[in-house]
This record gives structure tokens, C-alpha cells and sequence, in this order.
């Protein structure tokens, strides 16, 4: 069997579980935060005399969370997310989104589309993609089944204050690699190539 049949039919399999654990359909007001503020980790894994394997601002982190930043050229706009945190004395990640207006020269303050509550680990860092119609698509990390992931979706084209909660779009000839994209980040097939793609 191809790569990319097994992934569809394994996203398939995941599908009914993953979408049990976001209520779809419901709706998320995003508040503006304060600034920017990325989140800040250690692992706690000391090798010699260089200190931690991998300590810092990992705001971006991992480089299997793609796209992290995607051009949308009807609204003059590139959308990105990374990982924040509230403040500097509290490092949980919150899902960050916001865009870099070109016609404008400018950033608006970052919207928090999910705050994961306490998890201050970046490999729950959220990824994004634009859909066909111009809808923004957050997609949040998780580990496992301790720490679920969640996907959103703007609710107007080219938005990133209201989200909807919930599954996957069906595939159509407009978001084929959207549709990918997110049954292969489901069942976490996405590496530093990209989603697999039909064949």
C-alpha cells in the first residue's frame, strides 16, 4: 500500500476519536495579548560543559510543526502562530496567531486561540494553514492522550479574532493539500518535507 493511502486511511481510523474530544462547532472569542512573548523552555537534559540540550526561546519549535507562516495574497496578509506563554513568571503555552499586514507595514498584537493549561512543554506549539475559501486553520499540538491537540478555524476569511472548534475539512479540488495537511498531522505523518501528498 502507498504512503499516502495509508495515511488517509489511518486519519480515517483517528478521526472519530480525535474530533470526541473538541466539542465541533463551538465557538472561541480570541483576546489580544498584551505583547509578544514567547514561551521559553529547558529540558532538563544536562550533556557536559554546554549547559542543557535544548534550552531557550522555543516559540517555533519544532521543525516538524510546518507551515508556521503562510502568505495569503487577496488579503495582503502573511498569517503566522507560535508558542507564547501569559508572562515571563508563568510558562505554559498559549496557541498564538496573528499576521504581518504588507500594505499597512503592520503587526497587530497577537490573538490566544488555546491556552493548553499549565503545559509548559513546546512540542505543543500550533502549526497553520489557509483554506481554500481564505479561513485561517490553527492546529494545536498534543502528546498522546494526556495532552490532546485541537484544531480551529476562522470564523470569516482572513480573521484570527473568532475560532471554531472542531474536525477536518472534506477534501474538495479547492483544499486537497489542506485536507492533507490535516489528516497527516492527525496521525503524525508531517515531517521537515511536508504532509504527504495524494499520488
Amino acid at each position: 500500500m502507498r504512503l499516502p493511502r495509508l495515511v488517509s486511511l489511518l486519519a480515517a481510523l483517528a478521526l472519530p476519536t480525535l474530533a470526541a474530544r473538541a466539542p465541533a462547532g463551538e465557538v472561541v472569542e480570541c483576546p489580544k495579548a498584551d505583547g509578544y512573548r514567547g514561551i521559553w523552555f529547558t529540558l532538563g537534559q544536562f550533556k557536559g560543559e554546554y549547559g542543557d540540550k535544548y534550552p531557550g526561546g522555543l516559540g517555533t519549535y519544532t521543525a516538524k510543526h510546518v507551515p508556521m507562516a503562510v502568505y495569503a495574497p487577496e488579503a495582503e496578509k502573511t498569517f503566522f502562530v507560535y508558542g507564547g506563554t501569559p508572562d515571563p513568571a508563568k510558562r505554559h503555552v498559549l496557541a498564538m496567531v496573528s499576521y504581518y499586514d504588507h500594505a499597512r507595514g503592520v503587526v497587530p498584537r497577537p490573538r490566544i486561540v488555546h491556552d493548553k493549561g499549565g503545559v509548559s512543554d513546546p512540542h505543543d506549539n500550533p502549526s497553520l494553514c489557509l483554506d481554500g475559501q481564505g479561513h485561517v486553520w490553527v492546529f494545536v499540538s498534543g502528546r498522546a492522550n494526556h495532552r490532546p491537540g485541537y484544531k480551529y478555524r476562522s470564523t470569516e476569511p482572513y480573521r484570527i479574532d473568532r475560532f471554531e472548534r472542531g474536525g477536518c475539512p472534506r477534501p474538495t479540488a479547492q483544499n486537497a493539500d489542506l485536507a492533507v495537511s490535516c489528516q497527516a498531522l492527525q496521525v503524525g505523518t508531517v515531517g521537515p518535507e511536508g504532509p504527504a501528498r495524494p499520488g
